[in-house]
């Protein structure tokens, strides 16, 4: 059974430097006097996002495309220390600094990409940013920074990965998006709203040229962020804390990064080759039904 291509080219949007604004409750840390955020989330899961190429049967380049190499998270992981990491294990893997938000920064990661390992195979949009606040509560410059990083960002990196795909005939792209609404999160929800808007009109723009475009619906992923967040707000009763978030799950188990990493490299693979447009929902059944 053959899941991908025996070489793959892999390009990671997964997190970026942003300017000081308020950063949100959930999904980022702050440090330094520059403001300079990251996504534990994303890091994770494009960490077991390569480690995973090994259970697909398949050897492939890995490029991240984010902040500062200076930039990190609470436990001093970034996306440089993660390319170094995938070498030591024998991949190939290239740290590109740049903001996915910003063209010229979107245009020089594609570009480095083609010059270097000559194509590009999967585009997996994993960059993302939030605001604390319903549409009355956040400020209009905080709106305009989701927008901006969440589908401005998404657009950019669609806009010059198309034509490299539809140059060599072939090529996936995947973004991670919301699965429902969440409360006092309305710029996080219009934008992932947007994209998966977006998913859809470029899977029926590319179908035709063998550009699979689909998006992936993740539930809560435990993570090193959530559980410091957890033991900051919920010192007193985390247990009580970590049992409520999974018993909103039919499975009442939280997600890893890596069930992200397998489920978005399904959606890459020759196993998905009917996945056009797909909204894929791995949220341990948030979504659908609630148990009483």
């Amino acid at each position: 059974m053959r899941y991908c291509p025996k070489e793959l080219v892999i390009l990671v949007p997964a997190t970026m430097r942003v300017t000081n604004h308020q950063v949100p409750r959930l999904g980022f840390h702050r440090h330094g006097k520059q403001g300079k955020d990251n996504n534990a989330t994303c890091e994770q899961s494009v960490f077991h996002y390569g480690r995973q190429l090994r259970y697909w049967r398949s050897d492939g380049q890995i490029i991240f495309l984010g902040g500062s190499k200076d930039c990190r998270d609470g436990r001093g992981f970034n996306l440089w220390k993660l390319a170094g990491v995938l070498l030591q294990q024998g991949y190939e893997a290239l740290f590109i600094e740049g903001d996915v938000a910003d063209e010229a920064s979107a245009e020089r990661a594609l570009h480095t990409t083609v010059t270097q390992f000559g194509r590009l195979d999967i585009l997996f949009n994993n960059a993302g940013v939030s605001a604390v606040g319903d549409v009355s509560e956040c400020a209009p410059d905080d709106w305009g920074r989701v927008i901006r990083v969440n589908v401005w960002g998404s657009y950019l990196m669609g806009h010059y990965a198309v034509p490299i795909m539809r140059k060599q005939g072939q090529g996936t792209t995947s973004s991670t998006i919301a699965v429902i609404g969440l409360q006092s999160r309305a710029a996080y929800a219009a934008s992932k709203g947007a994209i998966l808007a977006l998913t859809r009109a470029m899977a029926a723009d590319r179908s035709h040229e063998n550009i699979r475009v689909c998006a992936l619906l993740p539930g809560t992923v435990y993570t090193p962020f959530v559980e410091g967040y957890l033991q900051r707000h919920y010192a007193d009763n985390v247990g009580e804390a970590i049992d409520s978030l999974k018993n909103r799950q039919l499975n009442r188990e939280l997600m890893t990064p890596q069930d992200v990493a397998s489920a978005a490299l399904y959606l890459a693979s020759d196993e998905a080759r009917f996945a056009f447009g797909t909204a894929l929902i791995i949220d341990g059944g948030v979504s659908a039904a609630k148990v009483f």
